[in-house]
């Protein structure tokens, strides 16, 4: 059985493998990959039949998309957006750098482990979308400020939702090693769709202080990604988790 799935990696030098996904040896496949422009330097989104029994096999490449080098702020959200995924946008540990600030990354992993550590619901990623819905009609407004940093606010609405119902992200945006990386973001995620700073949010309470509220069911723990979850207006219930499927290797959930 086959399936088609999204997944973001940087595609390496192995022709055999991206991921935790096999090329089958000596394919074809691996060339369209590479002649996509990618290499182990980049960070990708590869579009690709995927089986769904192990050894789990890459069997055709619909379509590899380049984060573009010499971007500006907006372009690294337009890439996230343009590839959002039923599954949301989902980034590996390994390739966090590749889209984020390392202080945002280390944040992330740090999260990503919480949830593991206590099988518990965690908002591991800066996104915010529907869990039956993508995000469309997605606009942007940039302030820049100075050479290094930026805020993207981001507005969009989630096709599954009603067209008044407008969904707003501010992603604060940081130049590092001449690429801009999202450094934070400013989500919906309290009462009254008060913005809340992603970074905050994911700090631990300290002793005997109030842990931050849980995130709406319309914020998507793992991603574009990792996966999804659509807003609801008048309640706060506790976060949806992205699916994890068994039958795929992580990359592709």
């Amino acid at each position: 059985m086959e399936r088609t799935y999204w997944g973001v990696r940087m595609i390496g030098v192995d022709n055999n493998s991206i991921g935790e996904a096999s090329f089958p040896s000596r394919s074809k496949i691996a060339a369209e990959v590479f002649r996509g422009g990618c290499d182990g330097q980049d960070f990708c989104m590869l579009r690709a039949v995927v089986t769904t029994t192990e050894p789990y096999r890459v069997m055709k490449v619909l379509a590899v998309k380049k984060l573009q080098d010499d971007r500006e702020p907006e372009d690294v959200i337009k890439f996230v957006y343009g590839n959002w995924s039923p599954n949301g946008f989902n980034v590996d540990d390994d390739d966090l750098e590749k889209l984020y600030t390392t202080r945002l990354a280390d944040i992330i992993r740090k999260a990503r482990e919480r949830g593991r550590i206590e099988e518990s619901d965690v908002l591991d990623q800066p996104f915010y979308t529907g869990q039956d819905g993508n995000p469309i009609n997605v606009k942007m407004n940039i302030t820049k400020m100075g050479d290094e940093s930026a805020i993207v606010r981001t507005t969009y609405v989630v096709d599954a939702d009603s067209a008044d119902v407008v969904q707003r992200v501010n992603f604060e945006m940081r130049k590092v090693d001449g690429d801009w990386r999202i450094d934070d973001a400013r989500l919906p995620l309290g009462p009254r769709d008060e913005m809340t700073l992603f970074s905050e949010f994911n700090s631990p309470a300290p002793p005997d202080a109030p842990s931050p509220p849980a995130p709406p069911a319309s914020a998507s723990p793992s991603g574009p990604a990792s996966t999804a979850t659509p807003p609801q207006a008048a309640t706060q219930p506790t976060p949806q988790v992205k699916p994890q499927s068994p039958e795929l290797p992580p990359i592709w959930r």
